[in-house]
């Protein structure tokens, strides 16, 4: 392989990385966007009522974040306590 083949390989592979790169952090932008749930989403994603959220919040399974005057829970919570209860 001369050097002209060489040069435009290690291009390649430079514009490829930088389109990982981009890729990787769009997907983490988006899920952090994502990150915080309202009760009827959280509600919604784990299957249940809305007023079973609130009891696990008021028995202290999730921890309640407030948004002004409006509560979020945070999605990595759930998901933790919902691969505890497939091992319980």
């Amino acid at each position: 392989m001369n050097s002209i083949e060489k040069r435009i390989e290690e291009i390649i592979d430079m514009k490829v990385n930088e389109k990982l790169n981009r890729i990787k952090q769009n997907i983490s932008e988006q899920s952090n966007q994502n990150r915080y749930m309202t009760i009827a989403e959280t509600a919604k994603f784990i299957k249940v009522t809305p007023r079973t959220i609130y009891n696990y919040l008021d028995d202290g399974v999730f921890s309640r974040i407030y948004f002004g005057s409006s509560i979020r829970i945070d999605k990595e919570e759930i998901i933790d306590f919902a691969n505890r209860q497939k091992t319980a």
